[in-house]
């Protein structure tokens, strides 16, 4: 790394600097750039993604789970009953303002423990329960369909494939099966992908 930056005539900000192990098991590694050791860290946020040692993604649910909660309070004071906004304008809101920190990235940390899941699976019900005013014990698929908002469940899924089918098409590239051979065409993946994400019951149109 000394070497690299002297050739390109790059300074670093040592202090600024971390380093982390990954993997399951906890070394404690000493490492000096320039004579001055850098810290070891078990986090660090890398290009608005938390990363940890084990690449389990919690404390990115966390994170995205509290930023999304913190844009819902400013919708929630637009939310009084009948004075206020409508529910089609508060799951619109909801959509556009508190969704995108929720999803942000997603595919990159779609690998998330079940219980980063329900986080994120908390957060939608909780805000889709106060826009359309039901109790708090409805159940969290109901109030899915009735808001006509996909399940953060089936979002990361969609979210996961359309990635990959991006990046299939960007290569110029069909995607080949291990099994079989079969080949089809990223237009394939994603229309397998609406398919499967589809909810056969019809919410009903505020």
């Amino acid at each position: 790394m000394e070497t690299w930056t002297e050739k390109w005539d790059m300074k670093l900000n040592i202090s600024k600097t971390k380093f982390m192990v990954f993997g399951d098991k906890k070394r404690n590694l000493t490492v000096t750039l320039f004579g001055k050791n850098i810290e070891q860290v078990t986090q660090i946020k890398c290009l608005g993604v938390w990363l940890d040692e084990c690449l389990n993604f919690s404390e990115q649910a966390e994170y995205a789970a509290s930023k999304a909660t913190r844009a819902f309070t400013k919708i929630a004071r637009l939310i009084d009953a009948r004075k206020g906004i409508s529910p089609k304008t508060g799951i619109m809101l909801y959509k556009c303002l508190v969704r995108p920190h929720l999803e942000f990235s997603f595919a990159a940390w779609a690998c998330m423990r079940e219980n980063s899941i329900l986080t994120l699976e908390r957060v939608q019900s909780r805000c889709l329960r106060r826009i359309l005013g039901t109790k708090a014990h409805a159940s969290a698929e109901a109030v899915d369909v009735i808001a006509n908002v996909m399940p953060v469940r089936l979002r990361l899924q969609q979210m996961s494939t359309l990635e990959y089918a991006r990046r299939a098409k960007g290569r110029k590239q069909q995607v080949k099966a291990n099994d079989g051979g079969i080949h089809f065409h990223w237009k394939q993946v994603h229309s397998h992908v609406i398919y499967q994400t589809s909810s056969k019951v019809v919410a009903p149109k505020f």
